[in-house]
C-alpha cells in the first residue's frame, strides 16, 4: 500500500471504498477499491481465489485488475485496476441529453461493438457471466486519438462456469436489466448477459430503462411481457433490430 498514494474517493458502499491513487513507482492513477471482509479465513480464501480468476482477464474492453493484496493495517482486500477518466456510461448518457443531444448512432454502433466484443471473450474464452451489466458498470475510457471506449468493468457478482451449458441460479443482477428467465425464477446462462446489453443499448438511444416502472413488480411485468416504448425514429432500423 506505500506506493499508492489516495488522491480522492470515487464511491463508496457496503463492500467498502473505491479511490483513485497515485502509483509512486511509474506515476500513473489507477482505481484502488478496498474490500471489507469478514474475520473468516474461509471468506478471505474465497475472495482472494475470485479475485485470482478475474486477475486473469485481459481484454481491451475490460477494466483490467492491475494487482491485488491484503492490508494488514486496515484488514482489508486492494484491488488495483485500470482508470477510466470519463467516468461511466450512465454519466454520459445523461450529460448528452441534457445538453439536448441524442447519442449518435455511430457511437452506439462502436459501444455495442465494443461491448459484445468484450462479452464474447468473457463467455467463449473465460467461461464467465458478468451477471450485474448495467450503464453504471460500464466506464468510459479516452484513447490517445481523443475517442472513447466503453469498457466492462465491476466484476462483483461475476460467475466462472465451468461447462459452456452450466446453468447459474442465484437471482443476481439489477431488476431494469435483468433477463425474464432470471424474473421468473428459473435457472440462466449467458444469454443473460446478451439481454442486458440489449437494455444497455436501448438506454443508449432513449436515456430510460427499456422496461422502467417505480416497483419491482411493475419491471418485471414488463420484461415479461416484452413491453417497451419504441426507439426514437431517427435511429436506424438495422440497430434497432440489433437491439
Amino acid at each position: 500500500m506505500d506506493r499508492y498514494k489516495k488522491l480522492c474517493v470515487l464511491g463508496a458502499g457496503s463492500f467498502g471504498k473505491v479511490y483513485k491513487v497515485l502509483n509512486k513507482d511509474d506515476g500513473l492513477e489507477y482505481v484502488l477499491k478496498r474490500i471489507a471482509l469478514s474475520n473468516s479465513e474461509d471468506a478471505k480464501l474465497k475472495a482472494f481465489e475470485e479475485v485470482d480468476v478475474l486477475e486473469d482477464i485481459s481484454h481491451v474492453f475490460i477494466v483490467g485488475i492491475i494487482e491485488h493484496f491484503w492490508d494488514d493495517e486496515e484488514q482489508d482486500l486492494c484491488v488495483v485496476m485500470t482508470y477510466c477518466q470519463k467516468g461511466d456510461l450512465y454519466t454520459f448518457i445523461q450529460k448528452q441529453w441534457e445538453s439536448n443531444q441524442l447519442v449518435p448512432e455511430a457511437t452506439v454502433w462502436r459501444f455495442m461493438v465494443q461491448m459484445l466484443s468484450a462479452l464474447a471473450y468473457l463467455h467463449s474464452d473465460m467461461k464467465i457471466m458478468h451477471r450485474d451489466l448495467k450503464t453504471q458498470n460500464i466506464f468510459m475510457l479516452e484513447r490517445d486519438d481523443g475517442k472513447l471506449c466503453a469498457m466492462i468493468g465491476d466484476f462483483g457478482l461475476a460467475k466462472k462456469l465451468e461447462e459452456t451449458f452450466a446453468m447459474a441460479k442465484t437471482p443476481l443482477g439489477t431488476p431494469f436489466y435483468m433477463a425474464p428467465e432470471i424474473m421468473s425464477g428459473n435457472s440462466y446462462n449467458y444469454k443473460s448477459d446478451m439481454w442486458a446489453l440489449g437494455c444497455i443499448g436501448y438506454e443508449l438511444c432513449t436515456r430510460d430503462p427499456a422496461f422502467g416502472a417505480s416497483t419491482f413488480p411493475g419491471v418485471a411485468n414488463k420484461v415479461l411481457r416484452g413491453e417497451y416504448d419504441p426507439m426514437p425514429a431517427c435511429y436506424s432500423q438495422d440497430l434497432q433490430k440489433v437491439i
